[in-house]
């Protein structure tokens, strides 16, 4: 069974304001050398600019926060924009999903994806997540600015394959990818 090309639903959770100033301040500052400097012509300081620019762009879009898509079937968590760093969740494969708080430094040591023994963090920000209790033991935490609204979603998605009976090794689904 394919999956549709645009998500049933979709979540973002962007960087805390923090890390924001953590890497803009900096930029600013390489900005302003690059522009201020006397030294070489105004067309390679603007070159220099675009490629700092380009390189910060790109930076958030591969890693900045956590995206979340539920698809009919399966649920895909990535970092940034979902689309280099990224699990994919059968429904199937969830034994129960309930939302939670938690403390990510002490729990996993931080944000981002983490791994801490069985359980797994996919994360941006804040202390809130849907807890992901898998048939095979595993506990995948999804960060969620709103994991009430995320959990609900999640169970209606996944209806009865959640919790329900094991499914048959024969049965078709979407490429796992990377493990969760």
């Amino acid at each position: 069974m394919s999956a549709p090309r645009r998500a049933i639903y979709r979540e973002h959770s962007s960087w805390p304001g923090w890390v924001w100033l953590v890497m803009w301040g900096p930029l600013s500052l390489a900005l302003f050398l690059a522009l201020a400097s006397t030294d070489s012509p105004l067309e390679e300081r603007l070159i220099e600019v675009a490629i700092l620019l380009s390189v910060v762009g790109l930076v958030y879009w591969l890693l900045g926060g956590l995206t979340v898509r539920l698809y009919p079937d399966h649920l895909v968590a990535g970092l940034g924009r979902g689309v280099l760093i990224r699990t994919t969740i059968l429904y199937a494969d969830i034994e129960r999903a309930e939302a939670v708080r938690y403390a990510p430094l002490q729990d996993f040591g931080g944000w981002g994806l983490r791994i801490k023994g069985n359980r797994r963090a996919w994360t941006a920000r804040g202390d809130e997540a849907v807890s992901l209790h898998m048939r095979d033991g595993r506990e995948i935490y999804i960060g969620s600015d709103h994991p009430d609204r995320l959990r609900e979603r999640i169970l209606t998605l996944g209806g009865r394959r959640i919790g329900g009976p094991a499914p048959a090794d024969d049965d078709a689904g979407p490429s796992r990818g990377p493990a969760a």
